[in-house]
């Protein structure tokens, strides 16, 4: 019984293709992606947003809008419209005016870490990276995106870095939001 042959089996088969595939896909990482080094760190120093100058007209501006708006307000008789329009312009007048920040930022494989604040990856649902540098991380934390200044980072490196921990999105263009945010210099 010591020379007695043994029987070939589905499960040997299995644990045969598990093994194999298990391989392949290492293979194939290591092909497709054999510069990717995750001891890599990312430092850099940018402002928390870009800051766009008003001029007079802009405040001139802001102020007809909310005359008109709240001469409407008024003739509908929506007093709780107006005192909504003015506590907005207020809110408005006060953002367009704050100057920006300089934040340090530190990009390692554990996540990105904004000052002493780390947002990890797993709370990072897509990215993407704008034609004028900025990065956009879609989270699920709020704010639900973030924006980041990507001065003096080799954007090339710190994208193919980044594909490996968070899905990229395809875009071509800025979406809504980001276009009437430049429109009205935010």
């Amino acid at each position: 019984m010591a020379n007695e042959e043994r029987k070939f089996d589905v499960s040997d088969l299995n644990e045969f293709t598990k093994v194999n595939e298990e391989e392949e896909v290492l293979d194939s990482d290591v092909q497709n992606d054999i510069s990717f080094d995750d001891t890599k760190v990312f430092e850099w120093d940018a402002y928390e947003f870009e800051y766009h100058q008003k001029s007079n007209s802009w405040v001139f501006g802001l102020i007809a809008v909310v005359l008109v708006v709240v001469t409407i307000f008024v003739l509908m008789s929506n007093w709780m419209g107006v005192v909504m329009v003015l506590l907005g312009a207020v809110l408005i007048y006060q953002y367009a005016f704050k100057k920006p920040r300089k934040l340090h930022y530190i990009l390692t494989k554990d996540g990105l870490l904004i000052d002493d604040k780390p947002y990890m990856f797993e709370k990072m649902v897509s990215y993407w990276i704008s034609d004028s540098g900025v990065l956009y991380i879609n989270a699920k934390w709020w704010p639900p995106r973030l924006s980041v200044q990507l001065d003096s980072v080799e954007v090339s490196d710190f994208d193919r870095f980044m594909k490996n921990f968070v899905n990229k999105e395809k875009r071509d263009e800025n979406d809504t939001g980001d276009n009437l945010s430049k429109w009205l210099k935010f």
